[in-house]
């Protein structure tokens, strides 16, 4: 009885038009285009409900057909090859609800059937973070590779966006086919403030950094970065940008430090924050050098077209060389000693000599001179020689020469004066005066009493000018001959006199008693010949010979051992020649 009800409640509830053979359920007139109008308000429409393995179990399905399946939660219809999902909201056969993760997840591959296995997942979490082969990204970006496990470490918050491979290296690949010399461009752009109302960038701000972590077994450590900073602040006219980079040290003794920057003015500082303005490349070190270009010589010779300023260290003659634009040239190391100073980096004249000098190879066209202009412009020692080249003056001891050659010995603990020394030569000194107007070259000597800046007067016998021979016996040089110019003074006449003595040793007691006086010519002009050998001589004739032999006869003075031309005294007085 129970049975037959429902079929009557069925059977009220359809309207048959059987001139178009149409079956409308819960409306008297069902749409013209279908075979079946099921309509309600109220209700909706329960088609077959299987599990996916009973829906796939269905023999021969015909194309439509069409089931609800309650493994996936989905509708599905045959294609007459294969099953599909039904593509609908999130909600529907493509993307599915996941609660426990708080994200919608794309469910199927293309073919609308096969669930998308894993390290394939597209989820959208309800916090508005992407994944790509993940189904749980912890940042708005997370494509994940080679594995369905999210790493255990996570990067700081700041890094918004993963990449993430395991077995697989991950990276990004920027390409461009276009008619134009752009490529691909990695961008960081800062601003200060918000999207809706940004500010200018401020000084070192950092639009884009580059970085690398390590793991060390528990977290990952960045051991370089690569900062693009702003240098100064952002205007509309000014601001700027330098690159900054930073390593850690491999023994782990230094943390990530920054060792090196391109400056916003271009210049390149290595081991310095801050390169010189003045320096394109700034180096700056207290434990290490720097390692230019190096190669040995014949290396070096065969670079093509070097340009002025090239640099390499030969390893041949461990030395630097640059090129001036025409030759290389060595750039040796220099020090300043042995007579040189140096003054920020200036090497001059002057210091003391540290090893004997010598200055070869000096001929009529490679001469050495000095010139220069003023009194005592060049010395020695102060006035052990000085050049006088405004007068054109040399002083020996004085620095002010008041003739061609000045010596002074004041001073001096010996009297050596002039010295010429000629070995297997004689030692001569010429006086040359060419002209009309000269009476030849004079030799003066000169004597006071007192003090050059006090002189007094002469006295009488004084020395004016000794001029002597010397020869040298039994280890010495032995005075043999001498002429004095000796003052003769008269306290009753104004001006001093003169007189040449000429002195001479006798040869066969030369050695004891040394030089005598034996003539002289006074200041009178009288000649005494055998005058005594010391003391005041006063001669009264102009011709006075003294201690002259006597002989009675031409014949007794021959005998004598008097030769033609000698001079001797009779008995009586009278002076004689020997014929």
């Amino acid at each position: 009885m129970k049975n037959k009800l429902n079929i009557l409640a069925i059977i009220a509830t359809l309207t048959v038009s059987v001139a178009s053979a149409q079956v409308g359920v819960g409306t008297v007139t069902p749409n013209a285009a279908s075979i079946l109008d099921v309509t309600s308000t109220t209700k909706g429409m329960l088609i077959p409900r299987m599990t996916t393995a009973q829906r796939t179990a269905i023999v021969s399905p015909v194309a439509g057909l069409q089931v609800y399946d309650t493994t996936t939660n989905t509708n599905w219809y045959h294609n007459g090859t294969i099953w599909v999902q039904s593509a609908s909201t999130a909600s529907g056969s493509k993307w599915t609800n996941d609660s426990a993760k708080t994200a919608v997840k794309l469910t199927n591959l293309s073919d609308g059937a096969t669930v998308r296995p894993a390290q394939t997942e597209f989820v959208v979490t309800d916090a508005g973070n992407v994944g790509i082969g993940t189904d749980a990204p912890t940042t708005k970006l997370v494509i994940l590779q080679g594995s369905n496990t999210m790493p255990a470490f996570a990067p700081s918050n700041s890094y918004r966006q993963r990449i993430i491979s395991d077995g697989l290296n991950s990276g990004i690949s920027l390409e461009s086919y276009t008619p134009t010399a752009t490529a691909g461009v990695i961008q960081g752009v800062k601003a200060r403030g918000t999207i809706a109302a940004p500010t200018a960038g401020l000084d070192n701000d950092i639009p884009l950094l580059l970085a690398s972590r390590s793991y060390d077994g528990s977290t990952m450590k960045e051991t370089t970065r690569i900062e693009l900073k702003n240098a100064g602040n952002t205007t509309s006219t000014t601001g700027g940008g330098s690159i900054n980079f930073y390593t850690a040290r491999e023994d782990g003794t230094q943390a990530l430090t920054q060792r090196m920057v391109l400056s916003d003015q271009g210049s390149l500082a290595i081991g310095s924050i801050a390169p010189n303005a003045a320096a394109v490349l700034d180096v700056t070190s207290t434990t290490k050098g720097m390692l230019i270009p190096r190669m040995t010589t014949a290396q070096r010779t065969a670079i093509v077209s070097p340009v002025a300023g090239l640099q390499v260290y030969d390893t041949t003659t461990n030395t630097n060389w640059f090129h001036n634009g025409t030759v290389w040239v060595e750039d040796e190391t220099v020090t300043a000693s042995n007579g040189l100073t140096m003054a920020s980096g200036d090497v001059k004249l002057g210091g003391a000599l540290t090893a004997p000098t010598t200055i070869s190879g000096l001929t009529a066209t490679n001469k050495f001179a000095i010139t220069g202009t003023g009194v005592n412009m060049f010395n020695v020692d102060g006035a052990t020689l000085s050049v006088d080249a405004t007068n054109g003056r040399i002083g020996i001891g004085t620095a002010t020469p008041n003739a061609k050659l000045t010596i002074d010995e004041t001073g001096s603990a010996t009297t050596d004066g002039i010295v010429i020394i000629a070995d297997n030569t004689p030692a001569n000194i010429t006086l040359n005066s060419v002209g009309t107007s000269f009476a030849g070259g004079n030799v003066t000597g000169q004597v006071g009493n007192g003090t050059r800046t006090a002189p007094t007067d002469v006295v009488n016998n004084d020395l004016s000018l000794v001029i002597t021979g010397q020869g040298y016996d039994n280890g010495a040089f032995r005075e043999t001959s001498r002429i004095e110019f000796r003052n003769s003074v008269d306290p009753s006449f104004t001006n001093p006199g003169g007189s040449i003595q000429f002195l001479t040793t006798n040869l066969s007691n030369g050695t004891t008693s040394g030089v005598k006086r034996h003539m002289i010519l006074t200041d009178e002009g009288n000649l005494g010949v055998g005058v005594a050998p010391t003391g005041n001589i006063t001669l009264t004739s102009k011709l006075q010979v003294i201690g002259l032999q006597v002989f009675a006869s031409n014949a007794a003075a021959i005998t004598g051992g008097l030769t033609v031309g000698a001079f001797y005294r009779d008995s009586v007085g009278n002076v004689k020649v020997v014929f």
